[in-house]
């Protein structure tokens, strides 16, 4: 990370600057980016950071998990105001815990609940 100075007609810069596809020494492919920012104090700053790729394809089981999750989202999207109000009051009830864990949003509880299959009824029609 480095301090920098642009001229005052720029403003305060942000973003990328230069933008590179690298290999290191093992072959793994990378991209390099100089990326400008400033920081909350108003200095301006420059770093250089690495996105190493992927290195391999998806699994099938890969796949399954992101299908589940977006399943779950999707049902999220598809609820109604009426039962996210019940399910709020489930979450408040249980002193905002499901299985133990502890959640700090509503979304996050009605995922958890979808995962584990345990639904509850909605009013759908």
């Amino acid at each position: 990370m480095a301090s920098c100075e642009f001229p005052k007609a720029f403003g305060k810069v942000r973003g990328t600057l230069s933008e590179a596809r690298k290999q290191d020494i093992k072959g793994r492919w990378y991209t390099e980016k100089l990326v400008a920012y400033v920081t909350p104090s108003g200095k301006q700053k420059i770093r250089i950071q690495k996105y190493y790729d992927r290195p391999g394809t998806i699994s099938d089981k890969e796949r399954g998990l992101r299908k589940r999750f977006s399943d779950a989202a999707r049902f999220y999207s598809a609820l109604t105001e009426e039962d996210k109000e019940r399910y709020h009051r489930l979450w408040r009830k249980d002193n905002l815990k499901y299985n133990g864990k502890k959640y700090a949003t509503l979304r996050g509880y009605i995922v958890a609940r979808f995962y584990a299959y345990d639904i509850i009824e909605t009013n759908k029609g």
